[in-house]
């Protein structure tokens, strides 16, 4: 039993079966037993690895990126976002890529609740930058609770496997209705419990259901992904500066995708409650919208792997392999694979940027 079970138990014999936006937000964001806010979930000795964690060559990647972005929109040296950036890793390799530019940001904004991963990114960064070379150590950084309170300027935002942790509703079709999936419990085992009463409908849930056969009998939607996106739209179209999506997801609803992964392999979603990691694939489609509200534009989605490549992927790992040993390059050979590579992220992995209007496309990755 782990130390949230209890706790879940309570709340469901209190007020009846919970929605699994509720399961999933106790489980990863519970003040003491969250799996997200009670240690640090990454890496080898964790339960999953992200693509900063894989190589160096991605956070530069994005780094430069956004540095050409902001150079394009005359932006004098803009302030660095990132929405959940794990240990650090993917910002301290931009901002070593950006003082190798000579191309200092004006900040740097971390969006990040857990304190234990607050403590991880300020020893990477102050690690990776011990004489603030590039103007930000830990010490100029400044986190946030959420998004609401970066500042009022032009941003050039990162948010990767951002979205895809963020709690999600589930539902099942029934005759011609959508029902929502609960949690309850049965004498102390979480189970899922289906509503007898068809979903009260609301934006983002069809109306009907398809019935041909072959399409989609589940689904899911994030209730705050929307209204993320619209807040992160809003400010591109106040201030400029770009903001870059980068997750695994598709461009619609995919169905049932909510999976949970503890020591790097799949794991039942309803066992061991705040120890596992839970995800769902992000529905891209709601960035467009958030874009055509504030009359951005939208590049994407395209495929990580395609994105890399276009950007330069395959250069800067030349570049690293000429003064590598063989087991380094043979390191890069496979950090590159597992990157770009259909059968890894490169596929499933999707990138979208969201601009300012008056932005022409195509751009570089798009």
């Amino acid at each position: 039993m782990t130390p949230l079970l209890p706790l879940i138990i309570d709340e469901i014999d209190s007020h009846g079966p919970i929605g699994f936006d509720r399961y999933m937000e106790l489980c990863l964001c519970h003040p003491e037993h969250g799996y997200y806010t009670s240690g640090d979930p990454l890496g080898r000795d964790g339960d999953f690895i992200t693509a900063p964690e894989i190589s160096q060559m991605f956070g530069e990647l994005i780094g430069l990126w956004l540095h050409d972005q902001a150079s394009r929109q005359n932006l004098d040296r803009p302030a660095l976002a990132e929405l959940g950036p794990g240990r650090g890793t993917l910002m301290a390799d931009a901002l070593r890529a950006l003082s190798a530019a000579s191309a200092t940001p004006g900040g740097v904004h971390l969006v990040e609740i857990s304190p234990a991963l607050r403590e991880r990114q300020r020893a990477t960064l102050n690690q990776s930058n011990p004489e603030n070379t590039a103007g930000n150590t830990a010490d100029s950084i400044t986190w946030h609770d959420a998004i609401t309170t970066l500042p009022e300027e032009p941003l050039l935002i990162i948010a990767n496997e951002f979205f895809d942790a963020l709690p999600v509703r589930r539902f099942v079709a029934r005759g011609q209705h959508w029902h929502e999936i609960r949690v309850g419990h049965d004498n102390g085992q979480l189970i899922e419990i289906i509503d007898a009463a068809p979903a009260e409908p609301f934006p983002g849930l069809p109306s009907q259901v398809d019935t041909q056969s072959g399409n989609v009998k589940r689904l899911e939607f994030c209730p705050a992904a929307p209204m993320i996106a619209d807040a992160l739209a809003s400010h591109v179209n106040r201030h400029g500066g770009v903001a870059l999506i980068i997750d695994y997801g598709s461009a619609g609803q995919a169905g049932d995708t909510l999976q949970s992964v503890r020591q790097h392999q799949r794991h039942d979603a309803l066992e061991a409650p705040g120890q596992a990691d839970l995800t769902a694939w992000v529905d891209f489609s709601i960035f467009t919208r958030a874009a055509q509200d504030h009359g951005l534009v939208a590049a994407g989605p395209v495929e990580q792997g395609d994105f890399l490549r276009s950007v330069g992927l395959y250069q800067r790992a030349e570049n690293l392999a000429r003064n590598a040993d063989p087991i380094q390059r043979r390191r890069l050979l496979a950090a590159v694979e597992r990157l770009s590579g259909s059968a890894h992220m490169g596929s499933a992995f999707k990138v979208m940027a969201l601009l300012p209007g008056g932005v022409t496309l195509p751009i570089a990755g798009f």
